[in-house]
């Protein structure tokens, strides 16, 4: 029996020590970066050797790393986000593969940055993951933490939304502390993330940078499913589901929205895409580009970056905001926006020259507004879009008529709205400036009242927004006014009582002088009659005496 278990015990021993050796030798082959940790898992899965790809694809990339790139080589840049999106997928299909090599790559590509713990990547340890890792991300600052407020509080108190939100902001000038209590005091689950504590500045430009912070602060989110919004964007649904509602979001792991539909024929535009086309040469066009407006009918703008969608946990993704963000740094930015407008088709074009999955809705940029009685117009200053099911889903330039107009605090009038078809024929005509005190018009669509739901949300926002504004602003330039006028009047009122009072006691004094006078003149007048009587009596009583004497 002893001999028996000791054959087994041998049997056992053997392979697992010549296996063990196989593996050490495995790792310390010259040039090999990615061996297992552990015997938890095979580097081999339904016939991938997960660290074959991992190796080769790390010598191609610090190759082509130390050949340097220059800032305008986009295509360049593309290819090299490219390997490492491969890479980043080997490493997360095999949990056994050490991630670190492929950190110390993405620090020598991208040196502004430092990936640290508190930031979400997809090869980060499961255990560092949440369950429940979808949050908000919103982009603030001084000029505009207002509306940001009208953002939380419509969130929280209208839509019921539990999602959990982070506040980017670059430094004590972009958004200063007292801004920020302001902010943080409107709801108990919101965090402030300062991003000069995750990126170079002198290389990322962020303090100055304006729209180029939005792809910084997706990226160094401690959330993995993202959704990034401008402060001034308002929900009208409840976004806490929209990575499972949103079918092309939870196929690709990126969900666009497009801008308004207009072509604008003069240089810029022709320049934009005739560069961008030079980027995608050699390139096959994805089936997403090839619907794409943008791309098949010069249309002046294809994203409207006011809310981004991104499941970071998916490599293709994440590299692909890397990218986005990379396009956004002080130097770099300085080639794409003088071909696009700000950060916003950046996060579209990194996807797309990277390979990496994403969506657009189908509908381009819609408008919320009233209707205009004369003509078949609906105008106002809201950038609207729909989800899915052609509903409206949230609205960019805030609940203000017109952020625009000089600091005004009246609320928009929200009743209608109008809302292209897919196809460039089918595209609304758009007016700017037509109408006073708001932005745009537009026409040649349908034009859709608003539910009576869609109605009361609007509504309760307005009024959350509105004691938002009391909470947080000082009183308007009117309402000083009124109150500098009513006090001016109640002061000029109290004055004149005063000196009617003064005048109606003047008057009583003299009144009663003059009574006194009287007084006394009757006293004497009476004294002098009463006299001249005693000496009329005396002379009659001596001249009846003097006659009876007689």
């Amino acid at each position: 029996m002893l001999a028996l278990l000791r054959a087994r015990r041998d049997a056992f021993i053997l392979p697992t020590a010549y296996f063990l050796l196989l593996l050490f030798l495995y790792g310390s082959i010259s040039g090999l970066q990615y061996s297992r940790k552990g015997l938890g898992s095979l580097s081999v899965s339904h016939g991938t050797n997960y660290a074959e790809i991992a190796n080769s694809t790390h010598t191609e990339l610090q190759a082509l790393i130390q050949q340097g790139l220059d800032t305008s080589d986009f295509a360049g840049m593309a290819d090299r986000v490219a390997l490492f999106s491969r890479l980043a997928n080997a490493i997360t299909q095999d949990r056994s593969l050490d991630y670190q090599p492929l950190v110390a790559l993405l620090r020598q590509q991208f040196h502004w940055w430092e990936p640290a713990w508190s930031i979400y990547a997809p090869w980060n340890p499961r255990r560092w993951v949440k369950r429940r890792n979808t949050g908000i991300v919103i982009c603030a600052g001084a000029h505009n933490f207002i509306y940001a407020g009208h953002l939380i509080r419509t969130l929280r108190n209208t839509l019921k939304s539990k999602l959990p939100i982070e506040i980017a902001y670059s430094g004590e000038a972009d958004l200063p502390f007292a801004n920020r209590a302001a902010l943080k005091a409107l709801d108990s689950n919101i965090e402030m993330l300062n991003l000069l504590d995750y990126f170079d500045d002198d290389i990322a430009g962020l303090q100055d940078g304006g729209f180029a912070q939005k792809p910084f602060a997706m990226l160094a989110s401690r959330f993995q499913k993202v959704i990034l919004l401008d402060a001034d964007i308002i929900f009208l649904q409840k976004p806490d589901q929209i990575f499972d509602t949103e079918p092309g979001l939870a196929e690709t792991g990126a969900l666009f929205w497009h801008d308004r539909a207009f072509v604008q024929i003069d240089d810029s535009s022709t320049d934009r895409h005739s560069w961008f086309r030079g980027l995608m040469n050699g390139r096959e066009p994805s089936s997403m580009l090839k619907k794409s407006l943008f791309w098949t009918q010069h249309i002046y703008h294809e994203m409207e970056s006011g809310a981004v969608c991104m499941d970071k946990g998916r490599p293709g993704v994440f590299m692909s905001l890397v990218f986005a963000t990379w396009m956004n740094t002080r130097e770099a930015r300085g080639i794409t926006y003088a071909h696009t407008y700000g950060d916003k088709e950046a996060f579209w074009m990194a996807a797309e020259l990277s390979g990496a999955a994403y969506h657009f809705n189908p509908t381009y940029g819609a408008i919320m507004g009233y209707k205009l009685k004369r003509d078949a117009k609906v105008c106002g200053s809201q950038l609207l879009h729909l989800d899915v099911r052609n509903k409206p889903l949230w609205l960019n330039s805030s609940l203000r008529k017109n952020k625009h107009n000089g600091g005004s605090r009246e609320f928009a009038t929200l009743t209608h709205w109008m809302a292209p078809g897919y196809n460039m024929s089918e595209q609304i005509g758009w007016d700017f400036g037509m109408e006073e005190g708001v932005d745009w018009c537009a026409h040649g669509g349908d034009i859709v009242e608003m539910s009576g739901e869609e109605t009361r949300i609007v509504d309760h926002m307005i009024g959350v927004s509105s004691r938002v504004d009391i909470l947080l602003l000082p009183p308007p330039p009117e309402r000083i006014d009124k109150e500098e006028k009513a006090a001016q009047e109640e002061k000029e009122r109290k004055e004149k009582e005063e000196k009617e009072k003064e005048q109606e006691e003047k008057e009583d004094e003299e009144k009663e002088d003059e009574e006194e006078e009287e007084e006394e003149e009757n006293e004497k007048e009476g004294r002098k009659k009463k006299k001249g009587k005693g000496k009329e009596g005396k002379k009659e009583k001596e001249e009846t005496a003097e006659k009876e004497e007689k």
